[in-house]
Order: structure tokens, then C-alpha cells, then sequence
């Protein structure tokens, strides 16, 4: 019997970002075990709402200018909004779709309420999707996302049939406190066409950083580190992909890297590029950088890159952290660096890894096979397919 299931987010769908990838890959690898997955978000120019299919996965798209919203900031606009739309028009799509089960991505408060008391009305079973949890800053703060995430977490989350999460010790204790039913799903990758089969015999080594260059990714650290490479005299170029340069964070760190002059001739900046083009770039690569600092933020989530990278065949250096350090191991796809993020030990380790392409090899095909085995489209989607029907 198949089952029916809406995803329900606040995001714009015509963006591609981490969160879109995950939950498409999730709806393909669900396909075989008779799940048919749908994602909800905004991207309509036209109509209140339209349904779409790309390429097999079906969206349904709604007008944010049909729902608009003043806030104080435009994450908690967007979520209004979003709000507005499930409140009004939630109802009529479980019906007319023949819908069973709703999966909330990244809960926030005001989107929750209406989703829960519309589901449950109609006999709907609804999940959440746990992942990010803001640790307090300013910027979060004043934004209302730590106001969300909180009310979400200990008023509204009781009230669901079950999660998933994606870094154990956090959403997983919450959810064993309110006697939730739970599944792990920490990421989910298609096994890559393009990989790399032999040692690289690049002369100049291609180091890429795959996504938004933001304080998180602790950027400081790995421009600290590529200016001793530098110094070291390194052949190599450093790739940027997925940096837009579109908000403030980010065009603040591009400015960054543009002042560092002993940098300019070692940096490619791509921007967005498709899939094609950045497995392409990804198989091709020596090695990834992938940095985390130790904070309560960093616990909640495991970085959805990290099986892409894995799958490639190529070698991360990433930060000796949880959750990285829980579920990966030395040698098999990653190496790792202290938790203090030193940019000399970062540096180091490029340069050493550099002259070592028969060895960078040997742990990136390990790591193949690691994400082979853990993060596949059928590892994980019997896993979460089981969970679902179980919650049915």
C-alpha cells in the first residue's frame, strides 16, 4: 500500500540549499518502499499555490505575495507567511492529496501550531524533522529564531508522533524525555556517477570548501591556514563552491579573503553550479575542508556535505567535534584536527597530505565505502521507510 507524505518547510523551493537536497534525496530513496514524498514550501510567481514535479519529485509551491507579513526580521517573515499558508490551505491538500503523514523540516513554533491542529483533526499522523538548534547570539536573539526554536521544544513537540534527527544527544534525549518514537537520519547521498578510481597526480592541489561562507565555517581559520601554505611555497588552488555573496555575512567574509593580496592568486570562486559540475569539481579534488567549533549549535547537526565528500572518493580534513567525531573515523574519508581549529595544524596537515597522494587515496576510498555502507539511498531508506510505517 503507498503511502502519501507531505514535507512541509518554509523555504523558497526555487533556491537549492542543503535542506532541499536532503529532503529530495529522501523522497528518492523512499520511492522503492511504496512512500511518495511531496515538499511544501514557496517559489509561485501565479497562483495561491501550484504542484510541480521535478524530474520525479513532486513540489508544491505557494505564492508568498498572496500570504504577506510584516516582521521585524525576514526569517520571521518568511515563516509568517508560511504560517499563513498551512492555516488556510493545509487542510484541502491532505485531502485532495490522500495525505497520511506530515514531516515538519526544522521546526519552528508558529508553523507547528496550525500543522498539528489541522493534521490531528483529520486523523493525520505528523513527525518533525530535528536538526538545527541555534545556540544564543545576538543575531538569533534579535532575529526570534531562539524564540521559535524554544517554543517548539517545550510546548509543541510533545504533541507530535514521532522525529528524526540527525546528531544523537540532543533531539534524541529530548524526544526519549517525552517518549517519542525516533529514527536517525543523519544524511543521505545517491552513490556519485563521477569519483575519483586512482591516486590524483595533480601538480597543483586543488583544495575546495563546498557551501556558505558564514562564521560557522569557521573561514578566519582556513584563510589563516591557506596564507602559510603559501608561505610554505604550496602549489595549489583553493575552490569556493556554493558562496553567493548575497547577504551580509557572507559578502562580509568575501571581503575578507579579497584584503588577504597573498591569497588572490590561489582562489576560484564559482558561486552556485549544478549537479553535474560539482561532482565534477568534487571527484577532481585532493582533498575538502569542513571546520566546526565546540558549541551547543555544532552538537545538533550533522553537516549534510560530509557523505557527498565521502562519496566522491576524495579525503575532509574536518574538526576532531561532535557529532563529526561521533559517526566518523580516522582514515575513512576524513582526517581529523584538533578541536581547537589551530591554522598551523590545519596547514600542516594540507602540506603533508599533499605529498601524500597514494595515502589521500587509500582514505578517501575507505570513506566510499564508509558512506556506501551508513548514508546510502538504501541504507537509509529502509530505515526511515520502517519508521514511517510503524508511525502509521
Amino acid at each position: 500500500m503507498r503511502m502519501n507524505v507531505l514535507y512541509c518547510t518554509y523555504y523558497d523551493l526555487n533556491s537549492s540549499n542543503a535542506a532541499f537536497n536532503r529532503i529530495r534525496n529522501i523522497s528518492h530513496a523512499s520511492k522503492s518502499h511504496y512512500i511518495n514524498i511531496k515538499i511544501v514550501g514557496s517559489g509561485s510567481k501565479k497562483d495561491v499555490y501550484e504542484i510541480t514535479d521535478d524530474n520525479g519529485f513532486g513540489k508544491i509551491l505557494f505564492n508568498r505575495s498572496k500570504f504577506k507579513t510584516f516582521r521585524h526580521s525576514n526569517a520571521m517573515k518568511y515563516i509568517a507567511e508560511a504560517s499563513k499558508f498551512y492555516l488556510r490551505h493545509l487542510h484541502e491538500l491532505i485531502l485532495n492529496l490522500k495525505i497520511s503523514l506530515i514531516i515538519i523540516y526544522s521546526p519552528q513554533g508558529e508553523i507547528v501550531g496550525p500543522i498539528i491542529n489541522i493534521s490531528k483533526k483529520l486523523g493525520v499522523k505528523v513527525i518533525a524533522d530535528c536538526g538545527e538548534y541555534y545556540g544564543f547570539s545576538l543575531h538569533s536573539l534579535l532575529n526570534g529564531m531562539l524564540f521559535q526554536q524554544a517554543y517548539f521544544r517545550y510546548f509543541q513537540m510533545k504533541k507530535l508522533d514521532g522525529i528524526t534527527f540527525v546528531a544523537h544527544h540532543t533531539w534524541d534525549q529530548r524526544a526519549d524525555k517525552l517518549n517519542l518514537p525516533k529514527v536517525h537520519i543523519p544524511s543521505i547521498t545517491i552513490d556519485k556517477q563521477i569519483f575519483r578510481t586512482s591516486p590524483s597526480n595533480n601538480k597543483i592541489i586543488h583544495i575546495v570548501f563546498m557551501g556558505r561562507l558564514w562564521s560557522r565555517e569557521m573561514p578566519n581559520i582556513i584563510f589563516k591556514a591557506l596564507k602559510k601554505c603559501v608561505d610554505e611555497d604550496l602549489k595549489f588552488k583553493f575552490h569556493l563552491i556554493g558562496t553567493r555573496n548575497n547577504n551580509y555575512r557572507e559578502k562580509y567574509w568575501m571581503n575578507k579573503l579579497k584584503k588577504i593580496k597573498a591569497l588572490s592568486n590561489f582562489i576560484k570562486v564559482y558561486g552556485y553550479v549544478d549537479n553535474y559540475f560539482r561532482d565534477r569539481i568534487l571527484a577532481e579534488a585532493d582533498m575538502f575542508i569542513l571546520l566546526r567549533e565546540e558549541k551547543k549549535e555544532t552538537d545538533y547537526i550533522f553537516p549534510f556535505r560530509l557523505p557527498e565528500f565521502l562519496m566522491s572518493g576524495n579525503l575532509t580534513i574536518t574538526s576532531k567535534v561532535s557529532p563529526i567525531s561521533d559517526y566518523l573515523k580516522e582514515n575513512y574519508g576524513v582526517k581529523f584536527i584538533s578541536k581547537s581549529n589551530n591554522p598551523n595544524e590545519l596547514a600542516n596537515l594540507i602540506i603533508s597530505l599533499s605529498r601524500q597522494p597514494q595515502k589521500r587515496y587509500e582514505i578517501g576510498a575507505n570513506g566510499r565505502e564508509f558512506a556506501l555502507n551508513n548514508y546510502s539511498f538504501e541504507v537509509i531508506g529502509k530505515r526511515l521507510s520502517s519508521f514511517l510505517k510503524n508511525i502509521i
